[in-house]
C-alpha cells in the first residue's frame, strides 16, 4: 500500500497554477463538489466554522472521493494539526504567524523528526489503521504535507 504524492505540491514545484475553493461550510458534500467541478484543492476552514473533527474527516474523505486535495486552514494547536494531518489532510494554513518563533513551533507541530518534534500514531486513518507503517508515514509527510 502507498501513499500517493501531493498534486498541489507537486504542480507548485513545477510552477504550475493551482486553483482551489474554500469551504466554511462543514458539509462533506461540498467539498465532494468542489472535487467534482475540478478544482484542484479545498481548503476546509476550521478555525471560523463550527466543525468537529468526526466532520473534518468525512470532509477529507469526500476530498479524497472526488480527486481534489484536502487543505485545511487551523489554528496554531499542535494536538488539533496532528489530528487533522492524521486524518488525511495534505496542506495546512496557519494563520497569525508573524515571528520566527511562532514559524517554528508550527514546522515542529507539522513535521517529524528530523524536520520537527511532531508524535507519532502509527494507527492513523491516513496510515490506512497501521497497513503503512510509521516510519514510511513519517517520510512522506515531511516530504507531502504543505505547509
Amino acid at each position: 500500500m502507498e501513499l500517493k504524492k501531493n498534486p498541489v505540491k507537486q504542480a507548485i514545484r513545477e510552477g504550475r497554477t493551482v486553483f482551489g475553493l474554500y469551504i466554511a461550510v462543514p458539509s462533506p458534500t461540498m467539498v465532494e463538489l468542489a472535487g467534482y467541478a475540478g478544482f484542484d484543492f479545498v481548503r476546509i476552514d476550521v478555525c471560523h466554522t463550527a466543525v468537529d473533527l468526526p466532520t473534518i474527516a468525512d470532509m477529507i474523505r469526500a476530498a479524497e472521493a472526488s480527486g481534489v486535495t484536502p487543505m485545511v486552514r487551523v489554528d496554531y494547536d499542535p494536538h488539533l494539526i496532528a489530528k487533522v494531518l492524521e486524518a488525511g489532510a495534505m496542506g495546512l494554513f496557519i494563520p497569525d504567524v508573524s515571528t520566527l518563533e511562532m514559524a517554528r513551533a508550527v514546522v515542529d507541530a507539522v513535521h517529524f523528526a528530523p524536520m520537527g518534534e511532531r508524535g507519532t500514531f502509527a494507527a492513523s486513518r491516513i496510515t490506512r489503521y497501521g497497513a503503512i507503517s510509521g516510519g514510511e508515514y513519517a517520510k512522506w509527510s515531511n516530504e507531502e504535507i504543505l505547509l
